[in-house]
């Protein structure tokens, strides 16, 4: 932004002061949209896939909901971190109808280390929302879920977060996902993630 006078300068105070304005603003402007270029591609992208259904099934004689999420860039988020929170429209007793927001118990909601898939897990018992409710009895009430995730990623060195959302069209009672890990004859653990979404009664 050098201003290079030669045969023509400003001849008055307001021309003086619009030529010191383009020079500042030459000045800055490069500055803050090299800044804004390096925030948006520094920022880590994490590829972190959520299952498309939310399955209920038996597990060691108890029910349990649970949801299958897996690291589809194949490096290590270390220290994650996941939620589960419940949307619930209730009525006060004015009459007022709010819409709650209840977090479920997880068996585990912290993951040392996730490189390959985690299926989180909600026993349902005497303390979950979902003791004693149908499938149709949700559908009505219109349930709906938020699945998030936290957690460190350790190529970049940078915080990531990531969520999906769930309607209660995506609820698959008493099914179970697709297997998609195998070990191979050298002792790796081999992902298909091909059949990640897939779920059987």
């Amino acid at each position: 932004a050098t201003i290079g006078y030669g045969g023509m300068t400003p001849q008055t105070t307001w021309a003086n002061v619009l030529v010191v304005a383009e020079s500042l603003i030459g000045i800055v402007s490069p500055a803050v949209i090299t800044g804004m270029v390096f925030a948006k591609f520094a920022r880590p992208t994490p590829r972190v896939l959520f299952a498309d259904k939310i399955i209920t099934q038996k597990r060691d004689g108890k029910d349990v909901l649970m949801v299958r999420i897996a690291n589809e860039r194949g490096n290590d988020v270390v220290e994650a971190s996941a939620r589960i929170t419940l949307l619930i429209d209730q009525v006060t007793r004015e009459g007022e109808t709010m819409r709650r927001l209840h977090d479920l118990k997880l068996v585990r909601n912290v993951q040392p280390l996730l490189v390959i898939s985690w299926t989180l897990m909600h026993e349902i018992d005497e303390g979950s929302p979902f003791w004693g409710k149908t499938h149709e009895q949700i559908v009505k009430e219109d349930w709906r879920l938020s699945v998030s995730l936290h957690g460190h990623d350790g190529t970049v060195g940078q915080t990531i977060h990531v969520s999906r959302f769930y309607l209660t069209t995506a609820l698959a009672f008493d099914h179970r996902y697709l297997d998609i890990t195998k070990v191979l004859p050298d002792g790796r653990i081999q992902v298909d993630l091909t059949h990640f979404h897939d779920v059987e009664p």
